[in-house]
């Protein structure tokens, strides 16, 4: 099975990068340089895969993943055996020559590497894995994590599989140091870590997509990665690294702080993109004098026969239709101006002229009932309200004074919410009051204010 492979990296905001990557053909030979390249490399008889990341935080990170990785691929092209085998021995070489290094140089005495390698027999992709660097597979447009996660977050979570206890989960999820990593090439024994190294093997089908990577891809979630595969695999594996290396720069470079990130892309049986034929300088030149031919508007597979066409229209007039929707709207226009003017609910209240001009049928004469004036100023009177202020004053008795206004009026106004009392003009009428105003509650009657008082004595 043929594989297509190219591989990026970035170092972030690192002042270093501390990843490390390789790629090698079945022969052992340094592919490295063409996977580089925009469209990457062809592996025709399958090849190894490799991804180091220096651990964070510690000096010689970049030695670390360098001589993890120089020594592992050397090992496994010198030694003999199965697959598998084979990349167990190579990570022990690997995890001794950190400790060498560490042994010669005390100020390295704290590196170590996270390290995914794989190696592509056939149909068939043999790995090893030790640290939170990762391998994913895509197929038939899902992704999925081949390798585990060795972080403390693993082992934590362990604790609380299968429990209800608010409290139990409460602890787990908030532990300190949840994404530590558990296991690492250290220079130490590898079984005195909480987790061991993973080697396994997995089963390839044509057009299935692998990544190996550093934890800096993770800056990208599972669905972003498995999307800008889905979208780009039609360009090959070199558009689809691009595009996940822009993406995680991209949006890295808006956080605080964004680690570096290496990725290898591979798809079995990928065939690299064609690449356009060199044009000749002929064909150039001719292309520039070559006439250039007019544009023509695409014919319809299908031509509807055309409406029959009335002769208003002809003509150019309006059709009854057209003049009653027109109309319509004119009304329309009409009713929202008279509204916003204020005039609207004046057009409503107003009677028809010839119910205005209905003559009133004469009311009988009553005769005033004359009560002592004392008697009436001691009568109760309802407090004056925005309710019935607006209310127009009561029938005045015939022969009651019209000059100076009235006693009971103004002893009304004193009693009432109103500031002060009202005191009309000495021209004033019954029925001129019937369109004055009260200056507390605006003007009822819309016309004008003639004077108030702040006492009932002062209306007498």
């Amino acid at each position: 099975m043929k594989f297509q492979a190219a591989a990026r990296a970035i170092r972030g905001s690192k002042d270093t990068q501390e990843d490390a990557w390789r790629i090698y053909d079945a022969k052992g030979g340094d592919a490295g340089e063409i996977a580089a390249s925009d469209a990457g490399v062809a592996l025709s008889g399958g090849g190894l895969l490799l991804v180091a990341d220096g651990i964070g935080g510690h000096y010689g990170g970049d030695i670390a993943s360098a001589v993890t990785a120089d020594t592992f691929v050397k090992t496994y092209f010198a030694g003999g055996g199965g697959t598998e085998e084979r990349l167990k021995t190579s990570l022990g070489a690997a995890n001794q020559a950190v400790a060498d290094a560490q042994a010669k140089e005390p100020g390295l005495k704290d590196m170590g590497a996270t390290l995914v390698a794989g190696v592509v027999d056939g149909d068939t992709l043999s790995f090893v894995s030790i640290g939170d660097s990762l391998i994913l597979r895509y197929r038939e447009g899902e992704l999925h994590r081949v390798n585990f996660d060795h972080s403390y977050m693993e082992i934590a979570d362990r604790e609380a599989l299968g429990s209800d206890d608010r409290a139990l989960w409460r602890d787990v999820m908030t532990r300190k140091g949840r994404d530590s990593i558990t296991i690492a090439v250290l220079g130490r024994s590898l079984e005195d870590f909480g987790h061991m190294p993973q080697v396994a093997s997995r089963k390839i089908l044509p057009g299935d997509v692998l990544i190996f990577s550093s934890d800096g891809l993770e800056t990208l979630t599972m669905v972003q990665i498995q999307n800008f595969v889905r979208e780009l695999l039609p360009r090959g594996v070199g558009a689809i690294a691009d595009g996940l290396i822009k993406a995680v720069d991209g949006i890295g470079g808006n956080r605080n702080y964004q680690d570096n990130a290496t990725l290898i892309v591979a798809q079995a049986d990928g065939v690299q993109p064609a690449k356009a034929a060199p044009v000749s300088v002929s064909e150039k030149e001719s292309a520039k004098t070559a006439p250039v031919a007019p544009k023509t508007a695409a014919i319809p597979a299908k031509q509807e026969p055309a409406g029959k066409i009335s002769e208003a229209a002809r003509s150019g007039r309006w059709s009854p239709t057209k003049l009653l929707l027109g109309l319509a709207l004119c009304l329309i226009a009409a009713a929202v101006a008279l509204y916003a003017t204020g005039k609207v609910q004046t057009f409503i209240a107003a009677k028809p002229k010839a119910e205005q001009q209905r003559p009133v049928p004469e009311q009988p004469k009553q005769q005033p009932v004359q009560q002592p004036a004392q008697e009436r100023s001691l009568r109760p009177q309802p407090a004056l309200t925005p309710d019935n202020d607006s209310v127009s004053p009561p029938q005045v008795p015939q022969g009651a004074p019209t000059k100076g206004g009235d006693l009971e009026r103004a002893e009304r106004y004193a009693s009432s919410p109103v500031v002060g009392s009202y005191v009309p003009s000495e021209s004033a009428t019954w029925a001129d009051e019937e369109l004055l105003p009260s200056r507390r509650y605006g003007d009822l009657r819309q016309n004008r204010v003639i004077g108030y008082a702040l006492r009932a004595e002062d209306c007498k």
